[in-house]
């Protein structure tokens, strides 16, 4: 991996009297032009991650602004000093704050790459009082390239008792494990899950990466018992550009005239 300094800017107003009075926060790479609109710049130098981290931390705690919490969450998780950047998400997670700051701090966790991570997000996916910071927790598992992280999404796709929980974990893992995601969501699809949970199943399959779900979804076509989802996975066929799809419709017009 490349590693690239890139240059957090913050704009201060006309008069500002303290380091938490800044407007706007901004991030550029150190290697590209960047358009600062003919303002005036106090660069105070280069720092490592192990210096700027605790000073966006002290930055996150005194301002006031939503707005400008949230600017700061990115800074934070770019930053190349895990053991200092997953406690600070974590902590913001599990804080008393707005949803959106929680919910972002849980998309950044997922860009960590690292064990304590994934069970963090675990942990949230499970028992967050938000269902939108839970729902981003799974999704940011998606992101995470570890050992585990697979199981994971396999058992919220299985297990979960929120029909979104386990349609969002479904999702994650077809980029991931196609043939998994495969059986979870002809499982989904043949449930007593709710007709939209059912037919979204369907649009997911039929958008899996090279074709992987074409077959099951021709299974559908001919033999699920509700008309509703086998018009949905016949309308997915015929968006398909596989000559196999074109085949299981003209069987099914075949079947029909009969």
């Amino acid at each position: 991996m490349v590693r690239k300094e890139i240059a957090i800017l913050f704009h201060y107003p006309h008069g500002a009297a303290g380091a938490a009075e800044w407007v706007e926060t901004g991030i550029a790479s150190m290697e590209l032009p960047f358009d600062l609109e003919k303002l005036p710049v106090y660069w105070i130098g280069p720092a490592a991650a192990q210096e700027s981290l605790p000073f966006l931390q002290q930055l996150y705690h005194q301002v006031t602004s939503e707005k400008l919490k949230e600017e700061l969450i990115p800074l934070a998780g770019l930053q190349e000093a895990a053991d200092q950047v997953i406690p600070f998400l974590s902590e913001i997670i599990s804080s008393a704050g707005a949803d959106d700051l929680r919910e972002e701090a849980a998309e950044w966790l997922g860009e960590q790459q690292d064990p304590r991570a994934l069970e963090i997000l675990r942990n949230t996916a499970k028992h967050d009082r938000s269902a939108e910071v839970r729902e981003e927790a799974v999704e940011a598992i998606g992101q995470l390239n570890l050992p585990g992280a697979e199981q994971v999404l396999i058992d919220f796709a299985k297990n979960s008792p929120d029909a979104e929980m386990r349609e969002t974990a479904i999702e994650c893992l077809a980029r991931v494990a196609a043939d998994q995601a495969v059986q979870l969501l002809g499982q989904t699809i043949r449930s007593r899950d709710e007709l939209e949970v059912k037919l979204r199943a369907v649009s997911i399959l039929a958008d899996l990466d090279n074709d992987a779900g074409l077959e099951e979804l021709i299974r559908i076509s001919r033999t699920h018992p509700d008309r509703r989802v086998r018009r949905r996975a016949i309308l997915m066929l015929g968006e398909s550009e596989n000559p196999k799809a074109l085949d299981a419709l003209i069987d099914l017009v075949k079947v029909g005239a009969r």
